[in-house]
């Protein structure tokens, strides 16, 4: 649809363009930090700098203005990205070697409100810092004009941070979450370092789809140093953006926890999020991309690794991500060939590696004790009147701006709402050919389900696998033959493009007996992922070996 520009729209595009100049000017006026001055005024007064330029970046994502400069260029233009990549680090830092040692030194900063909150701004302040990095390179091309050791430092530290999502994600769920107090220090660091690995999912993404123009070095940090798709694999398997929070499941979805209904939940162990899309898009990137293929070293431990991912791929994934079905090839490609038959020799000479040096010049030879003190003094001095009530004032700023981004995420729809699906169950007959041993089925009943209802929890008996169950109620008979007699054969349930089948047989009651219900069960929630229960009840006025498909339940595991 073609929209025409009116008078009403121009202003706007003037607006948007002489904003344009201020952003620019924004980035011109980033400086770096050293991690001493963190929480300086000076360092304050850029933090507020960086929360609107984050939000510019986030207005230029979701709804770019062709005729107005885009962030990406601005960026390139200022080499802005240069001085963001070192104050993530030094955040980074700061989080990991200097705020421990303060708290060490003064556990009153978790009693006192103003200094609270003013340790959870600057830790805020990495999490800002992160997600502007992923927006600048929101569908665009601005890695590709960074330099190598820049976007090799970036790399890093998503390595980084996905590990840590990977350790959080194998922590023991034994711990109750209902019984943490989520005000603490503790707790909110543990949120930040979620936000953070999820930013990293986005970087590492527009990193891993823009290889083929950036330097090999690149590349070998990627899939030969950090062998980035054994971090990426074990994230499939866990889901650490699902968890489950006094008993109901919550999605991470565009910065948020959302709560999922009964009803969505019935799917949320089918369906693509976000989050589980950036983690395929990555992989694809690094194993199917022609520059990697060329680079990637196969061996039996990453054959394995990759191989591990089969469960995952079916045709209702490879429906909602097409580019899967690459994946899937060379999966087919190394369970049949082997990984000698995958690799590719190198040209013979040396390969240059992009060694990082920005994180090692700001923590080699530091001595992080005495740094944390004089921060503390400097800077968290919590018998400091003055420096309280500068900092207050700073939150009341800031706290306008988080509010405004916790509206945003208040107003967002759960994501997961999805359109009912078709169950289909056809019943068939075995039949043995006289001239050969080969045996083929006939179709004796076909009919189309939809669920209904509300999912009721359930847990199987042994491995106490947790799952959803929801009734069937027939939609349309396909063959008109709803009653059946004994014969030998087998069960196909079929359900969001994927399939289970079991053999049963029918059989006639012992003379002068009653008939009874027959209870049959297909598939298993531990291998297929879903199961299906189905009752066959006599056929009344009928002889004991007629039944018929009277109810019809099926269950999917629990996320």
């Amino acid at each position: 649809m073609r929209i025409e520009e009116t008078a009403e729209s121009k202003p706007r595009t003037q607006r948007r363009t002489r904003a344009a100049s201020d952003v620019r000017a924004d980035y011109e006026r980033l400086r770096t930090f050293k991690i001493e001055d963190v929480g300086s005024p000076a360092w304050r007064s850029q933090r507020e700098d960086i929360v609107r330029l984050r939000a510019e970046a986030y207005k230029d994502a979701v709804g770019r203005d062709p005729t107005a400069e885009c962030v990406e260029t601005i960026v390139a233009g200022t080499r802005a990205m240069d001085t963001l990549v070192h104050e993530l680090l030094c955040a980074e830092t700061w989080r990991v070697s200097v705020l421990p040692r303060m708290l060490a030194l003064d556990p009153r900063l978790l009693e006192d409100a103003v200094m609270k909150y003013a340790v959870y701004f600057v830790l805020y302040h990495e999490s800002v810092l992160a997600n502007l990095c992923e927006l600048i390179a929101f569908d665009t091309d601005a890695y590709a004009k960074v330099d190598d050791d820049v976007v090799v430092e970036l790399s890093d530290y998503c390595h980084r941070a996905l590990a840590r999502l990977n350790d959080v994600a194998n922590t023991s769920e034994s711990e109750s979450h209902e019984s943490r107090d989520a005000s603490t220090i503790e707790e909110q660091l543990k949120s930040i370092e979620f936000v953070l690995s999820i930013s990293a999912l986005g970087i590492l993404r527009s990193i891993a789809e823009k290889l083929e123009k950036l330097a090999l070095g690149v590349q070998i940090r990627l899939l030969d140093v950090h062998d980035i798709t054994a971090t990426l694999v074990p994230l499939l398997n866990s889901k650490p953006w699902l968890r489950r929070r006094n008993g109901k499941l919550q999605t991470f979805t565009d910065g948020v926890w959302v709560e999922v209904s009964a009803d969505e939940a019935w799917n949320a162990n089918i369906r693509v999020g976000r989050c589980e899309a950036q983690v395929w898009l990555t992989l694809h990137a690094v194993l199917c991309e022609p520059c990697c293929r060329r680079t990637y070293r196969w061996d039996e431990s990453r054959k394995d690794n990759i191989l591990r991912l089969q469960k995952h791929l079916h045709e209702s994934k490879i429906d909602q991500i097409p580019v899967l079905r690459d994946i899937a090839t060379l999966m087919d490609q190394l369970s049949v060939q082997g990984s000698d038959s995958m690799s590719t020799s190198r040209d013979a000479g040396l390969i240059i590696e992009v060694i990082p040096t920005l994180r090692v010049s700001l923590t080699q030879g530091v001595d992080f004790d005495a740094m944390s003190a004089s921060i503390l003094k400097q800077f968290f001095n919590l018998d400091d009147q003055a420096l309280k009530l500068s900092l207050a004032r700073d939150m009341a700023t800031l706290c306008d701006d988080l509010s405004l981004v916790e509206e945003r995420g208040a107003d967002i729809p759960n994501a997961s709402v999805m359109a009912s699906n078709t169950i289909q169950i056809d019943i068939l007959r075995e039949r043995r050919s006289l001239s050969s041993s080969e045996i083929s089925y006939d179709n004796v009943f076909s009919v189309e389900y939809d669920a209904v209802g509300q999912p009721v929890e359930v847990k199987t008996q042994k491995s106490k696998i947790r799952g959803l169950r929801r009734q069937l109620k027939e939609r349309s008979v396909k063959v008109s033959l709803s009653t059946f007699h004994h014969f030998d054969g087998k069960i196909r349930v079929t359900f969001d493009s994927r399939t289970i089948t079991s053999l049963f047989n029918l059989r006639k009651s012992p003379m002068n007996s009653e008939p009874r219900a027959v209870w049959i069960s297909v598939g298993t929630l531990s291998s297929d992922g879903f199961a299906a229960q189905l009752r066959l009840d006599p056929s009344s006025g009928s002889d004991t070996a007629s039944y018929s498909l009277s109810d019809a339940y099926l269950t999917v595991r629990a996320p």
